[in-house]
């Protein structure tokens, strides 16, 4: 019988000592949490050490994997699937869909359809309603077929897929070379690599995207100040990223899956994630909408995990009706209670006109 990845030992010559904080620098800190393994994808080894940082509150892996084989964390990930065209949906889900396309079509000019013209007066109502439509565009207008937009850890490139059929120059890179292959067998541009050492990309784009990537980076502020120099003066960058001040991460500790070690290097908390791209020269624009909703599919997973069930993310057993009311009660308090949000949205510009 094979031993689950998780009890193997990380590679020793792979491993790199982190003794300060990869945002602040602070050396001032307390270990959150240890003997962290992944238990949510079962594919990298090893045991890890979470520290939080005394001076800005975000936690890190110390030691973690180095550039070179964090790629061992990610031999079987989500990404590594076609992206979606089309869905069948219910019809509930149907009717939700046609009213965010109708509040996306009235509020930022595009053209979605199915739609429905009642979205723009019934989205509003809905407690995180204008979140989850604006997260489904990550806060952009339409491209209007010039501008151009980078999506940085694109995975499989359905999110790019989206923004090509509404007027954007599409742009993908990811690090992952399966992910990569399968975006561009969808036919779009997507190159292998990181933003760091991309040739030729000052000053190119209008917008780029970071959706769950910050978390994942060696060097989120290096990271960020390159995303800063290939931005032209007033182009825009959007995160999305966990946070660790969720209610989820208070309640479900060691078992919240957020913390998905080794491949989640930095969770960030709504201070630390400003912090961060203030040092990369943004100017943050205040109070992006809230999202709402992940929180249901956070307490699936920590519940999982914390009932000891070793399955595969997608074959999670559903919430018990008490988990699903605990789930939704989280997203209704963090509606009002920003800070405690299961994921930290951030909009940020370049400055210039």
């Amino acid at each position: 019988m094979t031993a689950p990845a998780e009890a193997l030992a990380w590679p020793a010559d792979g491993l790199e000592d982190v003794p300060r904080c990869p945002v602040c620098g602070s050396g001032t800190r307390t270990v959150l949490f240890s003997g962290l393994s992944d238990r949510v994808f079962h594919a990298a080894p090893g045991r890890w050490t979470l520290f939080s940082c005394r001076m800005c509150g975000s936690a890190y892996l110390d030691p973690r994997p180095t550039v070179e084989t964090i790629g061992l964390a990610y031999r079987d990930y989500h990404t590594h699937v076609a992206p979606a065209t089309a869905r069948r949906r219910s019809w509930a889900a149907g009717a939700g869909r046609a009213l965010m396309h109708g509040y996306l079509n009235h509020r930022l000019g595009y053209r979605f359809s199915p739609s429905s013209g009642l979205g723009r007066w019934v989205v509003p109502l809905v407690p995180g309603g204008p979140g989850v439509s604006m997260q489904h565009v990550r806060s952009l207008p339409p491209g209007g077929g010039r501008l151009r937009l980078l999506d940085l850890g694109c995975g499989n490139g359905e999110f790019l897929l989206r923004m090509k059929a509404h007027g954007w120059q599409a742009e993908g890179l990811d690090p992952d070379p399966r992910a990569v292959a399968i975006a561009r067998a969808a036919g779009l541009d997507v190159e292998e690599g990181v933003i760091e050492e991309a040739p030729g990309v000052d000053g190119r784009y209008d917008a780029i995207t970071l959706s769950h990537v910050i978390e994942h980076v060696h060097d989120p502020v290096g990271t960020l100040r390159a995303c800063h120099r290939a931005l032209r003066p007033g182009g825009t960058v959007w995160v999305l990223t966990p946070n660790l001040e969720a209610a989820g991460r208070r309640r479900f500790g060691r078992d919240w899956f957020p913390l998905e070690p080794p491949r989640h290097l930095t969770i960030f908390t709504a201070a630390s994630l400003g912090l961060a791209l203030e040092r990369a020269g943004f100017e943050l624009e205040p109070d992006p909408p809230v999202i709402l909703g992940a929180a249901l599919w956070s307490y699936r997973l920590s519940t999982a995990l914390g009932e000891g069930v070793h399955a595969p993310m997608t074959a999670a057993p559903a919430l018990p009706p008490s988990g699903l009311a605990r789930a939704l009660g989280a997203d209704l308090v963090s509606s009002v209670v920003r800070r405690r949000a299961e994921e930290l949205v951030a909009l940020a510009r370049k400055p210039g006109p």
